[in-house]
């Protein structure tokens, strides 16, 4: 598949890194908001390069959970935003105050105002690309939530890897894409 049959089918991420030729350009989520670790391509685009890519991306997050866990151990105090509104009060509060109880109470029940507006905000999932774009009207409760399953785009590849392959062929080719079918039932 080439990158505009890609874009087309809605992929970013591993499915861009492996389906692809040619540059991923702007569509890999990693690529416009980068982190520490290596970027991670297969040439091929065939199962055993998506699994490949699948066990280096394994090794990857490995990396990046070790990175989190020092950066964690030489962080002295809490690591809570120390804001009384939207953070609820620590548990040995409750137990001594009445106003940390009520406090934690009204967070619980209650939730916080978030001003009107709309954002659509996006994470490299282990499927892809994970999004959720939330409207809030200036209440406690979005107004509107839709979330982007990475898996729903993902199995539309089979149009594009399908052809001219067996039948038997498409159990692993679809396994390969790791779907989850509760995310394509839509």
């Amino acid at each position: 598949m080439d990158l505009e049959d890609t874009s087309t089918l809605g992929h970013f991420d591993w499915m861009i890194e492996i389906d692809t030729i040619g540059d991923p350009n702007e569509l890999d989520t990693e690529r416009r908001a980068p982190r520490e670790g290596a970027q991670i391509v297969a040439e091929e685009g065939d199962s055993y390069a998506r699994f490949l890519v699948r066990l280096d991306e394994m090794e990857v997050s490995l990396g990046i959970v070790k990175q989190c866990r020092d950066r964690l151990l030489k962080t002295k105090g809490p690591i809570a935003i120390d804001n009384a509104k939207i953070v609820a009060p620590p548990k040995e509060t409750i137990a001594l105050s009445m106003e940390a109880l009520i406090h934690h109470f009204k967070i619980m029940t209650e939730g916080f105002r978030v001003p009107p507006g709309d954002v659509y905000q996006a994470v490299e999932g282990p499927r892809g690309e994970l999004g959720f774009y939330i409207v809030s009207d200036g209440g406690n409760r979005p107004y509107r939530v839709r979330t982007r399953p990475p898996s729903m785009y993902n199995l539309q590849a089979i149009k594009g890897i399908a052809p001219g392959n067996l039948i038997a062929d498409l159990v692993v080719m679809i396994g390969s894409l790791d779907p989850v079918f509760g995310e394509v039932d839509r």
